[in-house]
């Protein structure tokens, strides 16, 4: 995998919690967000779809 792959992975990993690190989520709690973003699909950088988990939106780490 080349390092524009990885950083494209990172970037779309990052754009998930980045409203929880920079607190600027619009939820009433952390734990509503992460329900939130499970239940939609996300696009990868390679184009597939994926519907985290929220205990792994909560830990802060997507499989993918």
């Amino acid at each position: 995998m080349s390092n524009t792959d990885l950083e494209k992975i990172a970037l779309f990993r990052f754009s998930l919690i980045a409203p929880l690190v920079n607190d600027t989520y619009h939820t009433f709690s952390k734990e509503e967000y992460y329900r939130k973003m499970a239940s939609k699909d996300h696009r990868l950088p390679d184009g597939t779809l994926l519907r985290p988990a929220s205990t792994t939106l909560k830990n802060g780490i997507l499989n993918t």
